[in-house]
């Protein structure tokens, strides 16, 4: 896309407003009371008792949450712990700031820190039905829009994010609305950094677009959403997914499938027998694919719901070898250097049953059983991995 071309139509965006503006000022009529400024805090927690019973001792591969625990480890976790604040300046401006913490996030003393999450300005009635967001905003790869069908990211993340494709937020100019009165068709439009919450370091940009649509009083959901990623010498990222959903006071239903294609993402060297035997150095393109099954549905009303989950991914359809990604050939050592090491010869079942009792409609105690299995590939050299398997009891409260 032109570059020139695509500021532009950034530029074009906020004139159109007040084009908008102009024509409808005669037309309305005066505010029958005042506007006034507000805000509010808001957050939520959830995290778990584990005990990883199951699966590899030693392991430094995969996305799972519990894949680089060692068998017998158990310990009290935060997941996540969100603190943010929404402020209504206007009656078409308003803010919101959000702060993220979890075990993953600790300072140099590895003590539970904090980052910014999202950051962004709204301006809403910039266009009928649509608004506009500006800064660190939620992407549509999935925090958007299908995370909230899901319902359960305490439990687990989507098998987009779960998988480690896109990123959950990014900085960038969003358009968001919904294209009929009823609200029964709607988008997603997104042009951002790429680099999610850490600042950009790159001067190519991401476009994110996705489309959704109500049938039945809103009780089936479908969703589409892409994604490009372009990159030097033409190693673009392309990123597709949709998803059907099902979903009434009883029970909720979905399908989603995702399919990632990097063209020539990486140099890899395919390792045969014996081990570190170098060979067929070259650049590849990686496909990455899986679709996810979930259900879930009331035993007692508002009070105790099940919900199931099972997933199937293929890290990389191309791949036979294991795989190791390398920068440069060094002539000296006569010998590759990697900046990370990798493995796609697995493919990988995932699957979640769990109990979601709720004393209170904000505080969710949730006993379920995490398992994430892998498929070895005949033609690996790797060797065949053991099933990672952990019994939780996990908790979610929310305050707002």
């Amino acid at each position: 896309m032109n570059h020139k071309f695509t500021f532009l139509f950034l530029i074009f965006i906020p004139a159109l407003h007040v084009v908008q503006v102009n024509d409808s000022i005669a037309q309305q009529s005066p505010p029958s009371q005042e506007f006034k400024p507000s805000g509010k805090v808001w957050g939520y927690t959830f995290g778990d008792f584990y005990y990883k019973t199951g699966g590899s001792q030693t392991t430094s591969w995969g996305k799972g949450e519990y894949s680089k625990k060692g068998v017998d480890e158990y310990a009290f976790s935060f997941r996540r712990i969100y603190l943010g604040y929404d402020y209504n300046i206007s009656p078409d401006f308003a803010s919101s700031f959000l702060l993220e913490g979890s075990d993953l996030s600790t300072d140099p003393s590895n003590r539970r820190s904090i980052f910014i999450k999202s950051c962004y300005l709204k301006w809403r009635n910039l266009i009928p039905r649509g608004e506009l967001r500006l800064g660190l905003v939620p992407a549509p790869a999935w925090s958007a829009f299908t995370e909230s069908l899901w319902g359960y990211r305490s439990l687990e993340k989507t098998i987009t994010d779960f998988r480690g494709m896109s990123r959950a937020v990014d900085a960038g100019i969003c358009l968001s609305g919904i294209i009929d009165s009823s609200g029964n068709y709607g988008y997603n439009f997104l042009y951002g950094n790429g680099s999610g919450v850490s600042p950009e370091n790159l001067q190519l940009k991401v476009y994110y677009g996705e489309v959704y649509a109500y049938f039945l009083n809103k009780k089936i959901v479908v969703d589409g959403f892409a994604e490009y990623e372009p990159a030097k010498e033409g190693k673009d990222k392309i990123i597709l997914k949709g998803l059907l959903c099902f979903k009434n006071d009883k029970i909720s239903a979905g399908i989603e499938y995702v399919r990632q294609i990097w063209n020539e993402g990486a140099m890899w060297i395919r390792i045969s027998q014996p081990a570190g035997n170098y060979s067929d150095t070259s650049l590849s393109d990686i496909i990455s694919s899986g679709i996810s099954f979930y259900l879930t549905g009331n035993i007692i009303k508002d009070k105790l719901k099940v919900v199931t989950r099972f997933d199937l991914f293929d890290n990389d359809g191309n791949s036979k070898d294991t795989l190791y990604a390398a920068k440069s050939w060094d002539a000296t050592l006569s010998t590759y250097s990697s900046s990370y090491a990798s493995d796609n010869t697995y493919g990988e079942k995932f699957a979640m049953v769990a109990l979601d009792y709720t004393p209170h409609k904000n505080i969710h105690i949730m006993p379920n059983i995490w398992i994430n299995g892998y498929d070895h590939k005949p033609e690996s050299v790797s060797l065949p991995r053991k099933t990672d398997v952990a019994p939780r009891l996990t908790f979610h409260y929310i305050f707002k």
